[in-house]
């Protein structure tokens, strides 16, 4: 979605859904004209479930990032001010961007709606583990996967909102990767 006065600014949105679907909609499209209208060119990423390969959903957000930033100068935008965002699941894969893609690769800022970010089964959304690490993954590629462990100096700031309500991903998700980093 292109703003009708772009100020430079992107986001590649990550709709949620338990990287079993896509809440396209309500997770997604339906977030465009508040974006446009504060002059950010939106992205709807409809990307890959994994079904037993969670190198999928990650490839497309890494691509659509790759496609954005190369983008940059065709679209008026400036390639150092693109973000990532997300939703439940998607928020996950936001943050996954964030805490592993390469440094070409990697957004300048993330907003995370309930995001699931970590894998640690005490708190995790089990839904997003399952479909993302299969039923019986490893403790390692927990660990890896959980990204709140992986904040380094160069992980982009984020903006994070959660509910205290929240009965699908619960809020400590967000509190610890804040705390991170």
């Amino acid at each position: 979605y292109r703003a009708p006065q772009p100020n430079g600014m992107a986001v590649i949105m990550c709709p949620g859904g338990g990287y079993s679907r896509l809440a396209m909609d309500h997770e997604g499209h339906d977030m465009a004209p508040w974006f446009c209208g504060q002059g950010i060119t939106y992205i709807v990423l409809k990307y890959r479930m994994p079904n037993g390969d969670r190198t999928l959903p990650i490839s497309d957000a890494e691509a659509a990032m790759k496609l954005v930033r190369d983008s940059a100068d065709v679209w008026n935008l400036n390639p150092n001010d693109i973000g990532i965002m997300g939703s439940s699941a998607g928020g996950h894969l936001a943050s996954t961007i964030a805490t592993h893609a390469k440094p070409e690769l990697r957004p300048n800022f993330q907003i995370l709606f309930y995001p699931v970010i970590t894998m640690d089964k005490s708190y995790t959304h089990m839904g997003s583990h399952d479909n993302l690490l299969g039923k019986n993954a490893s403790a390692e590629l927990e660990t890896e996967y959980s990204n709140e462990k992986q904040v380094t100096k160069d992980t982009p700031r984020a903006f994070i909102v959660y509910s205290d309500d929240d009965k699908t991903v619960p809020p400590a998700n967000g509190v610890n990767y804040y705390l991170a980093l």
